[in-house]
């Protein structure tokens, strides 16, 4: 059984990883995040 697939991987720059850690705290500032106790509840009815 073959699967192919293609992996494309690059180097992030500090500006963007800056960037996108920025925004991961903005989120979570906000408030727009589950914790791993809603995580598990949510997996407890799948």
């Amino acid at each position: 059984m073959g699967i192919s697939y293609e992996i494309k991987e690059f180097s992030q720059s500090r500006e963007v990883y800056n960037r996108d850690l920025q925004a991961g705290n903005a989120e979570i500032e906000e408030g727009n995040y589950i914790t791993a106790e809603e995580v598990k509840k949510q997996a407890g009815k799948w």
